[in-house]
């Protein structure tokens, strides 16, 4: 029987397609303390920072956080340029997890050298939010 301190994590699975609703969940995944990945098709990651969304437009601003460091990881001159479609992971101060498609992202180059990635809200979101388990 295995111990507690090894069992699994038991999490409740949903799909959203409700546009506020995915709104407001990435309102929620951009605050400080939630940790975000960027993965490719290929399973390469990239920690990226997210910075704020337009809800009007509907777009999500992120970008690597160190893009020196994702230049030199394997994919990453490919990633910095847009040309890769990834999927954001973010893992919620709250023990959830949240996972899209965000496509090839716009890169928007800026004169200091720093980079912002835009794309389009999903239109589908995966949300796994943890079960209390009995004790």
């Amino acid at each position: 029987m295995p111990s507690p301190s090894t069992a699994q994590a038991l999490f409740h699975t949903e799909l959203l397609r409700d546009p506020r609703q995915i709104a407001d969940i990435l309102r929620y995944a951009i605050q400080p303390g939630n940790e975000t990945l960027a993965r490719d098709g290929q399973g390469r990651s990239w920690p990226v920072k997210l910075l704020g969304t337009d809800w009007q437009a509907g777009i999500l601003f992120w970008r690597p956080q160190d893009p020196g460091q994702a230049a030199a990881m394997p994919g990453g001159p490919q990633f910095l340029s847009g040309s890769l479609p990834v999927e954001l992971l973010v893992s919620v101060d709250d023990g959830s997890h949240l996972q899209f498609q965000a496509g090839r992202p716009i890169v928007l180059n800026f004169p200091d050298a720093s980079l912002s990635m835009v794309t389009e809200f999903p239109l589908l979101l995966r949300r796994d939010t943890p079960l209390d388990t009995p004790a």
